[in-house]
């Protein structure tokens, strides 16, 4: 992890809890107001949850950069997302095809993990049994 990222993490922990503590909110209602599409920009939460969306933004940025996978656009909005309830869909995260471009690099780089890990325990094995 960087240093950059763990600092990013520690800012949005406070960042929440300070937003949290402010306006009342259990972390559940926090998330509601967070991916509410419809959130007023007169009311009193918004500037909060405006920063609150690009702390998310710069966190993501920076695990894409430490992946190096400078070619993925992650193009923060509102998405619905299939998955979800019919009724609370939208949230606002990156786009789904970002989403699924990275998940598809995961699996490959647990699969070359994982052939890696097979080996050196084939190697160790072998080694043993001489």
């Amino acid at each position: 992890m960087s240093e950059e990222l763990n600092g990013l993490g520690s800012e949005l922990n406070l960042t929440r809890l300070r937003i949290m503590k402010h306006y009342q909110l259990g972390l559940t209602d926090l998330q509601n107001i967070f991916h509410n599409i419809q959130l007023n920009n007169k009311a009193e939460i918004y500037d909060d949850i405006i920063q609150l969306r690009e702390l998310y933004k710069l966190i993501d940025s920076e695990i894409i950069k430490l992946y190096k996978w400078k070619d993925i656009d992650l193009k923060h909005s509102f998405y619905e997302l299939d998955h979800l309830p019919e009724k609370d869909r939208t949230r606002f995260t990156i786009q789904p095809t970002a989403k699924k471009e990275i998940l598809k690099r995961l699996l490959l780089l647990n699969l070359e993990q994982s052939k890696s890990y097979t080996l050196d325990k084939n190697i160790v094995k072998n080694t043993l049994a001489s």
